[in-house]
C-alpha cells in the first residue's frame, strides 16, 4: 500500500535540514550526523531561533552556561544569545558537546542523550546512585 512512499515519509518524519553543515561538524568532532539531526529535531524542530522556557537557545537548544563553556573550550568568540542563535555556531557547539559527552560516557548513547538534556553531572550522579556502574 505504501510502496514508493518510503522516501517521502522518511523525509517528512526525519528531515535532513542543514545536512551539509551537520555532516561537516560530525566529521570534525567524530560523531554521528544522525544523532546531531535527532537532537536538532527533538530540541527545536529545526527552528534556529527556538528559545525554551528554561532559556535554551537555537537549533540544538544549548543553555547559556553550557554555550559559554563550549566557546571557551573551542576558543570561539562568545556573545551570549547572539552566538547560540547563529545556526552554524549552534550546530558547531552542539556537535562538539555531543562528542564530548560520547567521550565522557564511552559512546553509550542513552547516557549521552540524558547528559545532553539533564547535564553530565546529573547523569554521573544517577549512575552512581541508581545504576551502580
Amino acid at each position: 500500500m505504501f510502496q514508493g512512499y518510503e522516501t517521502q515519509f522518511s523525509t517528512l518524519f526525519y528531515p535532513k535540514a542543514y545536512f551539509s553543515s551537520v555532516t561537516s561538524y560530525a566529521k570534525m568532532y567524530e560523531t554521528d550526523p544522525f544523532l546531531i539531526l535527532a537532537v536538532m529535531r527533538e530540541e527545536s524542530h529545526f527552528n534556529p531561533l527556538a528559545l525554551s522556557k528554561s532559556n535554551a537557545h537555537g537549533l540544538m537548544q544549548i543553555m547559556l552556561p553550557t554555550g559559554k563553556d563550549i566557546a571557551g573550550r573551542l576558543n570561539e568568540k562568545w556573545e551570549r544569545s547572539k552566538t547560540l542563535l547563529n545556526p552554524e555556531q549552534n550546530m558547531k557547539f552542539g556537535s562538539f558537546y555531543i562528542s564530548y559527552l560520547q567521550n565522557r560516557f564511552n559512546d553509550i548513547n542513552h547516557y549521552v542523550i540524558a547528559g545532553y538534556n539533564a547535564g553530565p553531572g546529573r547523569v554521573s550522579g544517577w549512575k552512581k546512585a541508581i545504576w551502580k556502574s
